[in-house]
């Protein structure tokens, strides 16, 4: 049975009701305590890789931990960064969500007693899922529809988690060309979001003519920086500064 408090002749022991551990917002395999006392372990991969083989003048919006590989020959290459307070795409193994599988986001919600969510202008779809219910199948067919509910625009509404679901899935397309995210997302009072995902990664090979490379003007690079022909590039951003390292290449 989980133990949040202790209390002995009105001295407080232990107390850990201010505990904000959510799976969703820590590391894969770090384990910790929630507001309820019990044992929380994360699911929140460190980083996860992807291949942009697009060759000429490339435009990319950079997710947070994903390590893009630009692998096509570049002429421009124009980075912007996606906002932190989206919500991670995360599978029950704590791996990144596939966009094969649908647009939706999973978020993980065991031992989760309640979800909050504010669907800002447009509406939110969502369903609760077990850990036995399959992705594309089940409760969940990205083919044929999916069985779901739907809060209508400028909702908010606290959603009680059933005792066995592990996790949330929300549509994040209604339509073909409209983004349905909801606004804001808390997991048991605690928003879904975390300063710790402001870091971006990515790598590219410079052909005999150097690619133009323009950031976000608000990342503050080196001042020596300058890409030059025939190298590798190593890119990192944190916050709201980047670093770079290259090396030559035949």
């Amino acid at each position: 049975m989980a133990i949040s408090k202790v209390t002995l002749n009105g001295t407080t022991l232990m107390d850990v009701t201010g505990n904000t551990s959510v799976a969703g917002n820590m590391y894969k395999g770090v384990i910790g305590v929630s507001a309820a006392g019990e044992s929380v372990t994360g699911v929140v991969p460190y980083w996860v890789e992807e291949d942009v083989t697009t060759a000429g003048s490339v435009t990319k919006a950079l997710d947070p931990f994903v390590l893009y590989h630009f692998t096509g020959a570049l002429t421009d290459l124009t980075i912007t960064l996606n906002s932190i307070v989206k919500p991670l795409y995360i599978l029950t193994d704590g791996t990144a969500w596939s966009a094969s599988l649908g647009e939706h986001y999973a978020i993980p919600v065991a031992n989760v007693k309640s979800v909050y969510l504010e669907t800002g202008s447009l509406a939110t779809a969502y369903t609760f899922l077990k850990a036995d219910d399959s992705v594309g199948g089940g409760s969940v067919n990205y083919a044929t529809g999916w069985s779901r509910t739907v809060l209508a625009g400028n909702s908010n509404v606290t959603l009680t988690v059933p005792s066995d679901a592990t996790i949330l899935y929300i549509q994040k397309k209604l339509s073909a060309d409209t983004d349905y995210t909801p606004s804001r997302i808390e997991l048991d009072g605690v928003p879904y979001t975390s300063t710790y995902m402001e870091r971006y990664h990515f790598d590219f090979d410079s052909g005999a003519t150097a690619p133009t490379l323009t950031l976000p003007n608000t990342i503050i690079m080196p001042e020596s920086f300058a890409v030059d022909g025939s190298k590798h590039y190593e890119i990192d951003i944190l916050n709201t500064y980047g670093a770079a390292i290259s090396w030559a290449i035949s």
